[in-house]
């Protein structure tokens, strides 16, 4: 009898995943669309906290209204209050925040609530920004992929940094001459918008009610260090003069070393969905790793496939 000696080695090697659910954990449950209130009026705002630890624990709410447009204000009229809520595993507590405009709010007003959910007896804190805004017959909304007026790119050094935006005509007329300017940065003012399909947009209309998905682009020179960063508030106005009604959004844009393509998506239940991460490794370096849990992904029945 001859001896038969292994040849392949490469399938002895198999690789699990662990996945450590803290003892108390929390997230935010909170609608894509902002709070739109009525000028002289109140609304109450839509949203749930979900225990997503192993434990049951004892939970704070704390509102921070810094970021409200002037004038506006919020109560609390949570039943039995804000503090000290127990909260079961796997449960939603909804907390009852009624945001207030004052008679005058321009259409034009926009801001968030700031939301941070604590555990009583120890350092478990998550943070949320509940979107906030005026409701009008003319005007624009313009909202980055947390709902709220601010949005940030990515872009290798040499190419695009990328900004996702969604912009809603808010009226029930048609805008077919949308004025768009922003400012110069340290990279230079040759900001373009694309849409959702990768093609430039070089004047934006919107039927009534329309919403619309872009990018905003700026290169980032060749020569930029890694983590460096520039920022630019752009504007978008219908209508002139007494009738004109501008929406602004603040863009930041950061030299990084690895992108996600694309950076933002909206979507439903049953649709799969995928991303492409670019990166440009060090020669000492021959792959790159993430944290999907760290980046809030891991998400209850959802599920991860990799493959490049």
């Amino acid at each position: 009898l001859q001896n038969l000696s292994q040849t392949r080695y490469d399938n002895d090697i198999q690789t699990r995943t662990l996945s450590i659910v803290p003892p108390y954990n929390a997230s935010f449950e909170i609608p894509t669309e902002p709070v739109r209130v009525d000028p002289g009026n109140s609304e109450q705002a839509s949203f749930g906290i979900r225990s997503t630890g192993r434990l049951a624990g004892t939970w704070s709410l704390s509102v921070d209204g810094a970021a409200l447009p002037d004038g506006w204000s919020w109560e609390d009229q949570t039943p039995g209050g804000s503090t000290g809520v127990e909260i079961g595993v796997g449960e939603v507590w909804y907390p009852v925040l009624i945001i207030v405009a004052p008679q005058g709010a321009l259409g034009s007003d926009a801001g968030y609530l700031g939301l941070t959910i604590s555990h009583d007896d120890g350092d478990a804190m998550v943070s949320a920004n509940l979107p906030i805004e005026a409701n009008r017959t003319r005007g624009l909304s313009i909202r980055g992929p947390d709902g709220t007026s601010h949005s940030t790119g990515y872009g290798l050094v040499s190419e695009e940094a990328m900004a996702w935006l969604l912009i809603e005509n808010v009226g029930n007329a048609a805008e077919g001459q949308i004025a768009i300017s922003w400012e110069s940065t340290e990279w230079g003012s040759d900001l373009r918008i694309f849409d959702s399909e990768g093609s430039e947009i070089s004047a934006l209309s919107l039927g009534p009610g329309e919403v619309k998905e872009v990018t905003a682009r700026l290169v980032v020179p060749t020569g930029t260090s890694l983590g460096e960063s520039v920022s630019t508030p752009m504007s978008m106005c219908v209508g002139v003069a007494e009738e004109q009604e501008c929406s602004e959004v603040i863009l930041y844009f950061i030299a990084s070393g690895a992108v996600v393509q694309p950076s933002h998506q909206r979507s439903v239940p049953a649709l799969g969905l995928t991303w492409e991460v670019i990166a440009n490794l060090p020669e000492s370096s021959a792959s790159v790793n993430w944290s999907l849990s760290e980046a809030g992904m891991v998400i209850q029945g959802w599920s991860w496939q990799g493959s490049g």
